[in-house]
């Protein structure tokens, strides 16, 4: 059996579940570990399980004993003296690379990692768009605004702040999205579309005003907070154009995104830890335009 562990927002847990779906289009006994979202977890998750509402079918789910049994960590007396006198049996599938083209040879183990490069799933974007939707919402401003975001040319614009600038991630995200990605992203939209409308999402809505408040006709979309925030994902889904931060977030509303003639943008690197060449990241995210944070087409 094959176990991926479910971790962070729902970013990341859609690329969980769609690692889970990769993996079962191959033929593989694969399951989900989402107990860290669980009241009494080991290791308490401080993001919500959304994953769950954003699923037309609900995944297998791995009990506890299933997770022990591919770990070998359960912490009874008899299971730690079978540890001691013969071994440890853990078959833990780490994430050491950003992508492992031999990840889908594994029939036995417990992924553990984010899996959030496109290499895996570039070439399967309508199984992952058949697979997941969101749910209704309850506000009717979101069903107004995905019916003209349809209507229209739209343009996502994705600004992500908060977390970045917590003091043990901004070395990681610093001076990735920049003012010079931004405008050559934007310029690189109205040269394709002059008719584009731009519709701006962010985590920080008051500084997301001031940053881009200049654009003559920017629309800002800022009433979904808190459990309503999956519903921005949606709205992103429905432009025809997407001009992703360094988040995995904007990045799922461009691929679910089944506009005609669509155009992704991203910007170089995901995070300053990154090795890959340019070369190796236009084959992993062959659908992708890629713009450094100097603001050049790369």
């Amino acid at each position: 059996m094959l176990i991926v562990h479910v971790v962070g927002g729902l970013g990341n847990q859609l690329y969980c579940y769609a690692m889970y779906l990769m993996l079962q289009k191959r033929g593989l006994n694969v399951k989900l570990d989402i107990r860290d979202y669980l009241e009494g977890a080991r290791n308490p998750e401080w993001r919500r399980m959304e994953l769950l509402q954003c699923v037309k079918v609900q995944p297998e789910i791995a009990s506890e004993e299933e997770c022990y049994a591919v770990l070998d960590n359960k912490q009874s007396f008899w299971s730690k003296v079978r540890r001691k006198l013969f071994g440890c049996r853990t078959v833990l599938l780490e994430e050491k690379q950003e992508y492992d083209p031999d990840l889908f040879l594994k029939t036995k183990g417990y992924l553990d990692g984010y899996w959030n490069c496109d290499g895996y799933y570039q070439n399967d974007y309508e199984l992952l768009q058949d697979a997941i939707c969101f749910p209704k919402s309850k506000n009717p401003a979101n069903e107004e605004l995905a019916d003209r975001l349809l209507s229209e040319n739209a343009v996502t614009v994705h600004l992500r702040r908060t977390d970045y600038l917590n003091p043990s991630c901004i070395d990681r995200y610093r001076d990735i999205c920049t003012k010079e990605y931004y405008q050559k992203a934007i310029s690189y939209v109205k040269q394709l579309d002059p008719t584009a409308k731009f519709y701006i999402f962010s985590d920080d809505k008051v500084f997301a005003k001031e940053y881009f408040g200049d654009e003559d006709g920017f629309s800002f979309v800022d009433w979904n907070q808190d459990e309503d925030s999956m519903f921005d994902c949606m709205l992103m889904s429905k432009c025809k154009y997407h001009i992703c931060a360094n988040s995995t977030f904007s990045m799922w509303g461009a691929r679910l995104s089944t506009r005609e003639g669509k155009v992704m943008i991203r910007p170089l690197k995901n995070d300053n830890y990154e090795s890959f060449t340019i070369e190796q990241r236009h084959l992993l995210w062959k659908n992708w335009i890629l713009i450094d944070e100097q603001g050049n087409l790369v």
